[in-house]
């Protein structure tokens, strides 16, 4: 299973250029969602402009993905949510005004339906924002679409009928994502607890999934380069 595109991954310390195709291998327990391999790493905003320039015959990228820990993301859940766009955006701020660390007007805010009255957001600080569409506007490039590496890799998991756990190991952070039937339940990135390995962390996870909404995990996905036994 797989899908073509091309974008920029922008990791915690470096800044990655992947290209080509994301693949999904299938067929064993412990799935692996294997991108390229990484080139051309880039350890500055200065050398993303330089990168960026290279690839300005383009005209334009498909996606900038950006680790994780540069959102915050949650799944929630409103009830009686609108079918107004406008009237989607009132309640979805006020709602969020009370989870967010910072002033609302801080984040550039997506979000998308998971199931009825059930939504995923997912929010970038301005500073980050602006400065990212400042190298790629000074190069007359266009983005369409900045999002979360955990929800990109999102999109080419296979729809599963059974409660599943998708866990993005980035080393120092994961990412877990519990869903079903293409339907976002649960959306959780922490920084990995040092002295603690990935199955006690899974463990960990499996037990506060059951302890909030009474469910069971059934199938995992996992992605990243630390092995899961």
């Amino acid at each position: 299973m797989g899908k073509n595109t091309n974008y920029l991954f922008i990791g915690r310390k470096n800044i990655n250029l992947l290209s080509n195709s994301l693949e999904i291998v299938s067929g064993v327990e412990n799935t692996v969602l294997n991108p390229d391999d990484v080139k051309n790493p880039v350890p500055s905003f200065d050398s993303l402009v330089k990168l960026l320039a290279t690839f300005k015959e383009r005209g334009f990228f498909n996606t900038v993905i950006l680790s994780d820990t540069f959102f915050f993301s949650q799944v929630i859940d409103i009830e009686n949510f609108p079918l107004s766009y406008s009237k989607r955006e009132e309640v979805l701020r006020w709602k969020l005004s009370n989870l967010l660390p910072f002033g609302i007007e801080s984040y550039i805010i997506k979000y998308f339906v998971s199931a009825k009255n059930r939504v995923l957001f997912y929010a970038l600080p301005v500073p980050l924002h602006t400065q990212l569409n400042k190298g790629l506007k000074e190069l007359n490039l266009k983005c369409w679409n900045i999002v979360p590496e955990s929800i990109f890799a999102f999109d080419f998991l296979p729809s599963v009928e059974k409660y599943t756990l998708f866990l993005l190991n980035r080393g120092g952070y994961f990412t877990a994502i519990l869903y079903r039937n293409r339907e976002l339940i649960y959306v959780k990135t922490r920084k990995r607890v040092k002295g603690i390995d990935m199955r006690s962390e899974i463990e960990l996870i499996k037990k506060t999934v059951n302890d909030r909404f009474s469910i069971e995990i059934e199938g995992f996905l996992a992605c990243g380069r630390e092995d899961i036994d």
